[in-house]
């Protein structure tokens, strides 16, 4: 298989794009006529929500302001609107309910195809890089944030990799027009409609930025260049993102939410016991099986990180091997993993303060998409350091899983 894709590189996202149709089949062609989605928050705001805009665009007016709500409220202020994100303009074309399905299907398959990506510009093999899109696109995390209906954060996750990968792109290249790829993706991302998923892409920017200061010869000139190449990346995505972000922080702005103190910020964070669900993702239960026996602490769909039993043999493995391009992604599982347990991580303390509006986050268990985005890239990494090996050196390196760690298992 890894020469049939190294000679037909487009296959890679083919086969992505059929393991979504597989994965999604349900959503993308409904079993009976009329079935769509019926997450929780999809019922609740955003079929109302984007009915209104579509009713309201059909009618010839421009969907600016919504007189319903409480005493009115302004559309181009509610980031979940993505007013501005040129996809959702497709669901007014294809109806709602249906649109919203097919539009989470294609940001799985973007989201899965850019994980892709990344994990070539790390040298990555085909089939690695391959698992790498599944592993990030089609296991617990995104698939447990279906089950409620998350839908503009699932459109900004697709965008995330891409992100990652733009940036590895700007620092390869040593003219200024390659920050342009990813000023484009923050932008979307940005436009998408959940602007704290943007906040967590930049820790994975960081954790990039960090790796290629450490990799430089010179430290400072290696900085340098690191800097003022995120920099314009972040500003330029800024401004691209300005119709939705600009709108949005002047209504928390008015807003009766008030950045909140720590009890506030450490709500919704990972019970340490949850991270066993890690190894058993159904140790607590399944709420989506009759007659719903999941026993775990509330909130399912913000507590399950699964992602399949090779992404985490990986870490040991490859730190035990001392493998430089697995830091990057090792830190993001621990700082993730970190950030996600709130207070008891003693990482949100220092980012509630210093963080400009950090305060109003009160999910740090989404903190677990940079641990899904590690556990990716490792396992890419993985499975091309297995492929390359000679088979001496192949059993050398799982020696200790074989005799340790699968038995625990």
């Amino acid at each position: 298989m890894e020469h049939t894709l190294k000679r037909y590189p487009w296959l890679l996202p083919l086969v992505l794009a059929a393991l979504t149709v597989i994965l999604l089949r349900p959503v993308i062609l409904p079993p009976h006529a009329g079935q769509v989605l019926n997450g929780k928050d999809l019922i609740d705001m955003f079929y109302p929500l984007q009915q209104y805009i579509e009713q309201t665009v059909k009618d010839g007016e421009l969907p600016l302001w919504n007189p319903r709500t409480f005493i009115g409220h302004p559309v181009t202020g509610n980031p979940h609107s993505a007013l501005f994100y040129p996809a959702t303009w497709l669901l007014w074309l294809v109806g709602v309910q249906r649109g919203m399905g097919w539009m989470l299907a294609l940001h799985t398959w973007i989201g899965a195809w850019g994980m892709a990506r990344l994990m070539r510009s790390f040298r990555a093999s085909q089939l690695g890089s391959l698992l790498a899109g599944v592993v990030f696109a089609m296991s617990g995390w995104a698939g447990a944030h279906y089950y409620p209906g998350h839908y503009n954060l699932l459109l900004v996750y697709a965008w995330i990799p891409w992100a990652l990968a733009a940036y590895r792109y700007a620092l390869a290249r040593g003219i200024w027009w390659a920050v342009l790829p990813g000023i484009g993706v923050l932008g979307a991302a940005l436009l998408a409609g959940y602007p704290p998923l943007v906040l967590y892409t930049g820790f994975g920017l960081l954790a990039l930025w960090a790796y290629h200061i450490a990799r430089a010869d010179d430290l400072l000139q290696g900085g340098l260049y690191a800097t003022l190449r995120l920099a314009a990346m972040g500003t330029g995505g800024l401004v691209l993102g300005a119709a939705l972000v600009l709108p949005a922080v002047e209504l928390t702005g008015l807003s009766a939410r008030e950045a909140g103190d720590l009890a506030f910020a450490n709500t919704h964070a990972l019970p340490p016991a949850q991270l066993l669900s890690f190894i058993v993702p159904g140790l607590f239960g399944n709420p989506t099986a009759e007659p719903y026996f999941y026993w775990g602490a509330d909130f399912f769909e913000e507590f399950l990180g699964y992602a399949g039993l090779l992404p985490l043999l990986a870490v040991p493995l490859l730190i035990r091997r001392g493998q430089r391009d697995a830091w990057p992604f090792v830190g993001l599982v621990a700082f993730g993993l970190a950030l996600s347990l709130g207070l008891d991580g003693a990482i949100m303390p220092l980012l509630v303060r210093w963080v400009p509006g950090f305060g109003y986050f009160r999910v740090p268990a989404r903190a677990l998409l940079l641990v899904v985005i590690g556990l990716a890239g490792l396992t890419a990494l993985l499975v091309t350091r297995l492929q390359r090996d000679r088979p001496a050196d192949r059993a050398l390196l799982l020696r200790p899983a074989l005799r340790a760690v699968l038995p625990a298992f």
